[in-house]
C-alpha cells in the first residue's frame, strides 16, 4: 500500500523536463520558433525576388518598381523583428556566458535566473506600451497598402514569445536537480529551418 507522501516523493523524483506539461511547452515553443524562421526567412525571399525584379525592369526599360522600395523596408522590418524570437530560441542572443560559465554550479543557475528575470521586464515593458505603440502608428504606409501598426505586430509577437520562453527557462532552473554544465561553442545550436 503507498502512502501520499511516497506519492509525492515519487513525483519530485520525477525530471521536469520530462513531465508531460514541460514537454507540451516545449513542443509548441518550438513550434513557434519554426513558423517565425520560416516568415522571416520568406519575408528575405520576397526582398531578394522583387528587388531582382525591380534591377532587371530599371536596366531593360530604365524605370523602376515604384513599390518595390517600401515592400522592402515592410519586409525588412518583419524579418528583424520575427527573427527576435528565432535567434534568442536557438541562443544566437548575446549574452556573458563567458563570465557565467565560471561561475560554480550554484552561482549560473543564479544569474541565469538572474538574466531572465531582466529579459522578461524588457519584454513585459514592451508588451504593455504595445496599445500606445499600435495606436500611435495610424495611416497607411505608400505603395503597400497596410496600416503602419503592421509594422509592429512581429516585434509584439516576438516579445510575447520570449517572456514565455524566459519564464519557462526559470522554472527549468528551478526543479531542474542539477544545473547544465557550461555551453561551449561546439555545443550550439545551428541555424537550419
Amino acid at each position: 500500500m503507498e502512502t501520499a507522501s511516497h506519492k509525492v516523493t515519487e513525483a519530485a523524483e520525477i525530471p521536469f523536463s520530462s513531465s508531460f506539461l514541460a514537454r507540451a511547452l516545449e513542443s509548441a515553443l518550438a513550434w513557434a520558433e519554426r513558423i517565425f524562421l520560416s516568415a522571416s526567412c520568406a519575408c528575405l525571399a520576397v526582398m531578394l525576388a522583387i528587388n531582382v525584379a525591380n534591377l532587371v525592369t530599371r536596366n531593360l526599360t530604365g524605370r523602376g518598381i515604384v513599390w518595390v522600395w517600401p515592400w522592402t523596408g515592410v519586409l525588412l522590418i518583419w524579418s528583424v523583428f520575427l527573427a527576435f524570437y528565432a535567434l534568442y530560441r536557438r541562443r544566437h542572443d548575446i549574452t556573458v556566458e563567458y563570465f557565467i560559465n565560471r561561475l560554480p554550479e550554484t552561482g549560473r543557475r543564479v544569474m541565469r535566473v538572474f538574466v531572465n528575470v531582466c529579459g522578461i521586464v524588457m519584454m513585459v515593458v514592451i508588451l504593455l506600451e504595445a496599445p500606445q505603440i499600435v495606436s500611435r502608428q495610424v495611416g497607411v504606409i505608400d505603395f503597400v497598402g497596410l496600416e503602419r501598426y503592421a509594422l509592429s505586430i512581429p516585434l509584439i509577437a516576438s516579445a510575447l514569445f520570449i517572456a514565455i520562453e524566459m519564464t519557462f527557462d526559470i522554472v527549468r532552473i528551478i526543479f531542474t536537480p542539477k544545473a547544465p554544465p557550461p555551453s561551449s561553442e561546439s555545443e550550439l545550436p545551428q541555424w537550419s529551418l
